[in-house]
């Protein structure tokens, strides 16, 4: 497989609020590369993601370690993520992740710290979205967390 070589680290994660169930719906889109580059750094073995050498454990090592860099915190208290699965496309990664139902919030805290101790130029962008309406972060090494009121 070749290696892919790209100028920037960036990861995009979409969170949806579903008013009928109170659940958080989370997809996050994540180069390859760098996501078995934090897996291999931090978990210490390479899931050889979208390759014939794909590991048994790859599932378990990439939930483990987003739950790891991933906190949503409804009024300041964090809520369990459930890591449903992942699927690659070219040399991208989307993992999907929800939570329990939750508890109505004004605030709602997001630690994404993905890939922050991997690359100084990391960014990540956290979209929420609630009744049609979206509001954003953009997070990185100087600001691994952020508040977004509900609207």
């Amino acid at each position: 497989m070749a290696v892919l070589v790209h100028p920037f680290h960036i990861s995009y994660c979409q969170t949806d609020i579903r008013p009928e169930s109170h659940r958080l719906e989370i997809a996050i889109k994540l180069f390859t590369d760098d996501l078995e580059i934090g897996i291999q750094k931090e978990l210490g073995t390479n899931p050889h993601l979208a390759t014939a050498q794909q590991t048994a454990d790859a599932e378990a090592l990439v939930a483990r370690f987003l739950k790891q860099h991933l906190v949503f915190s409804p009024d300041g208290k964090p809520v369990p993520l459930t890591f449903i699965g992942f699927e690659t496309k070219m040399d991208v990664v989307w993992c999907y992740l929800e939570s329990d139902q939750m508890p109505a919030f004004t605030t709602l805290k997001v630690k994404n710290d993905l890939l922050i101790s991997q690359f100084e130029d990391q960014n990540n962008i956290v979209q929420l979205t609630l009744n049609g309406k979206t509001k954003g972060l953009t997070l990185n090494s100087g600001n691994t967390s952020g508040v977004i009121q509900r609207w």
